[in-house]
Formats: structure tokens, sequence, C-alpha cells
């Protein structure tokens, strides 16, 4: 199987989601804006023979330039994995909640003109 990426686009003409197969897996992106047309939350599942891998990425706007554009965003994730239960006789999951983290972006914008 070949690899390949499928993006599509919601009304307002932003990115809202992407499928993308890479041999075993399957990955598949969903992204939500806020009012502003902010991004605000970035949802990956992966899809594989072990079961399901997602994370939840939640983006917060901290600190804008003098021209409205965000400078400083935090971002936080969350991951949950879908694996099944070794033994059951039936197909079976338990979800594995790992702690969220958070990473902190920084962006400088240079205008000309």
């Amino acid at each position: 199987m070949g690899r390949s990426t499928e993006f599509l686009d919601d009304a307002a003409g932003r990115l809202a989601r992407t499928d993308a197969v890479l041999r075993e897996p399957g990955v598949e992106t969903v992204y939500t804006y806020n009012a502003a047309g902010r991004l605000e939350t970035r949802r990956e599942t992966v899809h594989n023979y072990d079961g399901e891998t997602e994370r939840i990425y939640t983006y917060e706007y901290v600190k804008f330039d003098a021209r409205g554009n965000w400078a400083e965003r935090r971002v936080t994730v969350q991951k949950t994995a879908v694996r099944p239960v070794e033994g059951a006789e039936h197909e079976q999951s338990e979800i594995i909640r790992y702690p969220d983290a958070y990473q902190l972006e920084r962006r400088k914008i240079t205008y000309y003109g």
C-alpha cells in the first residue's frame, strides 16, 4: 500500500481534516477553530493493528503583537491509548490515559513596508 494524504477544508477555507495512510497505520486529524478563526484544537487519531491512540492538542493564545497576530500560545496535549485486552475471548479494550503536558510556542513576525 502506498502513502497518501487527503486534505479537507471547512466552509471558511481553513484546514478542517486530514486523512493520511502510511503503510500500516492510518492517521486522521481533525481541526477546530474559535470564533476569532484561530486554531482551537487538533485531534489526531492513529489507527493500527494494535489499537488506536488519540492525541488532543488544545491551543490557548497568550500574547499578541501590535497587529493582532498571535505571538505566544500554550499547547496542552492529552493522550489516550485504546488497546486490546490480552486473553479476552471477545474484542475488548481498555483506555490508558497519560497525564497532560504542555508547551509554549512563540513566534516573531517581521513585517515589511
